[in-house]
């Protein structure tokens, strides 16, 4: 985040400087700052799509596996209090319970009380409310976090893609035509 936020800052100080400077130099700079910034972008959709599906492999392993050992275990003894507010937390900001919904994970006749939409604390975090008063019935994979890993591209990574390209053009050309413009000399 830092060398982009850094491409970033130096791409928009090189076009304001190119663009008030007038100079071909800048507007090279500029255009070269476009190209990497595009070539990062790039990189971090192909890395998206290389590891998308075994992000959603390993997300479909790790929460029901979580959920066995926090909710359904009867140790009850090495309780993780922070992954089961985790959970709890991830359940009621995506309006979810359990992994594939209609609390099939859940073993008995309680859920955790996010799946009934009540408050909790990191220090209630195991409380638990009836399967009768469950509010929301949909499972988490197909929570908005989850279909968007699922979904692949983000048209918002085609737009941006497509205005880098357009600038770098343009930059390109501004450079091309300032290299070619010779002011003329009116102080004889």
């Amino acid at each position: 985040m830092l060398v982009f936020g850094s491409i970033l800052a130096l791409k928009a100080v090189g076009g304001i400087v190119g663009v008030f400077v007038d100079h071909p130099l800048f507007m090279n700079i500029y255009s070269l700052l476009l190209v990497l910034a595009l070539v990062a972008q790039i990189g971090t959709i192909y890395h998206r799509y290389k590891y998308q599906s075994d992000f959603h492999e390993k997300l479909s392993v790790a929460i029901p596996q979580a959920i066995n050992e926090t909710f359904n275990s009867v140790h009850g003894s090495k309780i993780d209090l922070n992954l089961a507010y985790a959970l709890q937390s991830y359940q009621q900001t995506m309006e979810c319970c359990g992994w594939t919904g209609l609390p099939g994970e859940y073993i008995g006749k309680e859920v955790p009380i996010s799946c009934c939409n009540q408050n909790f604390t990191l220090s209630n975090s195991m409380e638990t409310c009836s399967k009768l008063n469950i509010e929301y019935k949909a499972g988490c994979n197909s929570s908005r976090v989850v279909n968007f890993v699922k979904t692949g591209f983000n048209y918002s990574a085609d737009v941006l893609i497509a205005v880098q390209i357009i600038l770098v053009v343009s930059a390109c050309c501004l450079a091309r035509y300032l290299k070619a413009y010779q002011p003329v000399n009116t102080s004889d």
